[in-house]
This record gives C-alpha cells, sequence and structure tokens, in this order.
C-alpha cells in the first residue's frame, strides 16, 4: 500500500525505504522472486536518489536472497558491495543481515561448523556491528549447525532466549521454528510431536515459505532415518515441490536426495538451463524474453558489461552461439 501510494503521488524517494520493509516480510514469507524484484528496484531507486543508507539494506537483502537460491558468487558479490557502502558508517542492520546471509548459505551448503562460528559471531557482536533484530531471528539458523556439530548445550542456551520472544508476540511462524529446533534437540517419539507441532504452527502461519520447507525436509529426514520410509515420503514431496516452486536449487536436490534414499524414483529430466547459477539462468530467461543487455542490468542492477561477461558463459556452457538459440532452447522448441 505504501508503495503504490508513493508512486502515486509521484515521491519516488519515499518508495525505497517502503520496499525496504516488504522485501523482508516478502522473503521471509516465502515470496522470494518478488523480494528479489522489489529489492532489485528499491536499490536501482536509492542509488539514483541518493539514499546509501537504503542501498545499503537492498543490497543486504539481495545478499540473502542470492543465499537462500545457494549462489554463492552473487552473494559474496552483494556483501562486498554492502561492505563497501557501511565501512564509513555503523549500518547495523545491513552488515548484520549480510553476515546472517553467509552463515545461512553455509548451512544449506553442508558447512555447519562455519555456519555456526559465523552465527555465534553475529550473537556476540557489538550494537553498533550487528543488530538485535538479526541476531534473535537468526538463532533456529545456529540451533540447526550446533545440532549438527554437537553442540547441545550451546543450541539450548540460544534458543531460550529465541523462544521468550516467540511466546511473547506469539507469532505462529516463529513457534514453528521454536518447536523444530525442540525436534532437532530431541530424538524418537518426543522428537516426531515437535515435528508435527511446527507443521501445525507453520499452516496457521499462512504455509509456503522456504522454512516450512525446511521444515519438512528435516522432518523426513529423521522419519527415512528412523525406518519410516512410508511416513517420510509426502514429508519429503512437499519439501521437493515447495523448492522447486521457490527456485532454491541446493535445497531442492537435498530434498531430491532424501526422497530417493526412501525408495521413490524420479524423474529427474534436466532443464535446459541446468547447471547454470542462479543468476545466469535468470538472465539466460530474460534474454529469452526479449530483454536488451541493458534492461536486464537494469532490472538486476549490475552493469551491462557483467551481463555481458555471463551471456558470454552461458552461451560456452549450453554450446550455443546466439540470442535466438537460447530462447528457443528454453522455449523448448
Amino acid at each position: 500500500g505504501a508503495i503504490a501510494r508513493a508512486g502515486v503521488r509521484g515521491t519516488v524517494s519515499m518508495v525505497p525505504k517502503a520496499l525496504s520493509y516488504a522485501v523482508y516480510g516478502e522473503f521471509l514469507h516465502g515470496s522470494l522472486a518478488t523480494a528479489t524484484e522489489h529489492a532489485s528496484l528499491g536499490l536501482r531507486l536509492s542509488t539514483e536518489t541518493g539514499q546509501r543508507n537504503c542501498a545499503a539494506h537492498h543490497l543486504a537483502v539481495l545478499a540473502m536472497l542470492a543465499a537462500l537460491r545457494g549462489d554463492a558468487e552473487e552473494c559474496a558479490t552483494r556483501v562486498a558491495a554492502v561492505t563497501e557502502h557501511t565501512d564509513s558508517r555503523p549500518l547495523g542492520l545491513a552488515r548484520a543481515l549480510t553476515e546472517w546471509a553467509l552463515a545461512y548459505l553455509d548451512l544449506t551448503r553442508g558447512r555447519m561448523h562455519e555456519a555456526a562460528t559465523r552465527l555465534e559471531e553475529l550473537a556476540r557482536s557489538e550494537p553498533c556491528q550487528g543488530h538485535p533484530t538479526i541476531r534473535l531471528l537468526s538463532v533456529p539458523h545456529y540451533v540447526e549447525a550446533a545440532v549438527h556439530i554437537g553442540e547441545t548445550q550451546r543450541a539450548e542456551a540460544a534458543l531460550a532466549s529465541f523462544e521468550q520472544w516467540a511466546n511473547a508476540t506469539q507469532s505462529p511462524n516463529d513457534l514453528a521454528l521454536v518447536a523444530r529446533c525442540r525436534a532437532l534437540l530431541s530424538d524418537g517419539e518426543t522428537a516426531r510431536e515437535y515435528f508435527e507441532e511446527a507443521l501445525n504452527l507453520h499452516r496457521r502461519g499462512g504455509g509456503g515459505g522456504i522454512e516450512e520447507a525446511r521444515t519438512r525436509m528435516a522432518y523426513g529426514t529423521l522419519l527415512r532415518r528412523s525406518r519410516l520410509p512410508s511416513a517420510a515420503r509426502p514429508h519429503l514431496r512437499a519439501a521437493v515441490e515447495a523448492f522447486t516452486r521457490l527456485e532454491t536449487p541446493l535445497l531442492l536436490q537435498q530434498a531430491k536426495e532424501q526422497l530417493r534414499a526412501t525408495g521413490e524414483a524420479l524423474d529427474d529430466t534436466p532443464a535446459p538451463t541446468a547447471g547454470l547459477t542462479p543468476q545466469q539462468e535468470q538472465i539466460a530467461r530474460l534474454v529469452a524474453e526479449g530483454a536488451t543487455n541493458r534492461e536486464i542490468a537494469q532490472r538486476l542492477y549490475i552493469s551491462p558489461r557483467t551481463v555481458e561477461h555471463h551471456l558470454r558463459n552461458i552461451f560456452r556452457q549450453l554450446q550455443i552461439r546466439s540470442r535466438v538459440e537460447l530462447a528457443r532452447l528454453i522455449s523448448g522448441q
């Protein structure tokens, strides 16, 4: 609503700020494509109107979105840009969000020690270097990493503050994450009961987001390891469907591996753009839609030269020579 009103009134300078509030909710609740589009627009408008602080926030969100997709290259690029924006000013929120993004990327790639270390450092950071909300919101991911490396006491201690906050706000989505953490810290029937509670809370919170999909994958994995493959499959199928819709390839691959381990066969006919990074795939699809390099650069907020670089790599990897061939490949003609 605020974005639309600002646009109608012609107050372009208000739009980046409005977008900065919108994108946090969008990526937390699963609208990753919309969040990416809005963050890119917010970055462009805040840069054009000289709002450097706001630009840093949008860059940080784009880093987090890249981490959610598992795109290490873009995440690193966005994090470096945030560092450049914030070196001379104490923008705790933007810096904390980039640390969370890097930790989330480690978590998604199975680098649990690195993820736990990053999130511990974020929790200990000074107010000028961190941000209390981000430190709190990142706790469920710290618990996940800490449990994997056997640091259960530290995980329990970290969870206590998040659980207190979730109980105070009574947000179903946050309470769902508390239940998931409790499941990860438990075993047997107790763990299954916590996972069921988490899924019920996710549904109460609207469902469909990336964290519900991650809960289903964790629950399905537990059931599979407990030699209950028929019980695991519905949860893992749901995770595969969600990660496909959300365009998070690393998480999708993990969910498929767990589903195959239950004995289910998957039709994995590779997509025409298989092997491209998420950003390369996005560029390829924009080219197929008829966008010019300059239009793509403006939309993704990268330079036309970077678009050209990616396009050359795309052509080489897909063994094609022209934009027309790329459009035909993607359209399946």
